[in-house]
C-alpha cells in the first residue's frame, strides 16, 4: 500500500514540474472538445506554429488559431471569435464582418477586392480630423473578453499618408478576420 502511495505522489510532483516549465503562450486549451476521439470533457492541447501574418493578427491556419499582435501570451481559436467591428471615433463603421449590401456590389463592380473594399466602406458623418480608430473583437472560451486592435489613437488628418497607411492596415486586418470566420 505505501508503494502505490509514493507512486501517486511521484506522479504528481512530475507532473507539477512539468506544468511549470511548459511555456504558457506556446500551448491553447480549447473551451469546446475539438476531438471525436478524446475522452469526455479532456481539453486537447495544440502547439501555436505560425503559419501567416496578417494585418495585426498572427495565424496558425493548420490548427485555426490566432494572436493578436503585443498581445502575444494569449492564443484564440477561430472559432472562439464572438464579433468585431472597425470603429472610428466612436462609430461603427463596419461589425461582424462585411456589411453584405455594399460588399455584394463591391463584389459585382471590382471583384473580391471590391467587396472588401465595399464591405468596409458605407455612410457616416465626414470629418477630416480622427481621434481614434480601432477594431473591437469579442472573444469567447477560455480568454473570453473585450479586445482592441488601435491603429490610430490621436489626431490625424483624413488626407494624411498616416492615416490612409492606418486604414489600409484596418482593412487588412477586416479581411483576415473574414477569412478566418469564414473557416470555420
Amino acid at each position: 500500500m505505501s508503494e502505490l502511495i509514493l507512486i501517486v505522489i511521484a506522479v504528481y510532483v512530475l507532473y507539477k514540474l512539468y506544468v511549470r516549465n511548459k511555456p504558457a503562450h506556446e500551448s491553447y486549451e480549447p473551451s469546446r472538445q475539438s476531438s471525436a476521439t478524446s475522452a469526455p470533457n479532456t481539453p486537447v492541447r495544440t502547439t501555436f506554429k505560425r503559419t501567416r501574418s496578417a494585418g495585426d493578427i498572427i495565424m496558425d491556419e493548420n490548427n485555426q488559431l490566432f494572436k493578436i499582435k503585443g498581445n502575444n501570451y494569449k492564443i484564440f481559436s477561430y472559432k472562439d471569435l464572438i464579433k468585431y467591428e472597425l470603429n472610428e471615433d466612436g462609430q461603427s463603421i463596419t461589425s461582424g464582418g462585411l456589411s453584405i449590401g455594399r460588399a455584394v456590389a463591391g463584389n459585382v463592380i471590382m471583384g473580391p477586392a471590391g467587396m472588401i473594399m465595399g464591405g468596409v466602406t458605407g455612410k457616416r458623418k465626414s470629418k477630416d480630423i480622427v481621434t481614434d480608430m480601432h477594431i473591437a473583437l469579442t472573444i469567447g472560451g477560455k480568454n473570453k473578453g473585450y479586445y482592441k486592435i488601435s491603429f490610430i489613437d490621436k489626431k490625424m488628418k483624413k488626407q494624411s499618408k498616416e492615416y490612409k497607411a492606418q486604414l489600409e492596415s484596418a482593412r487588412e486586418t477586416l479581411a483576415t478576420l473574414d477569412i478566418m470566420t469564414s473557416e470555420i
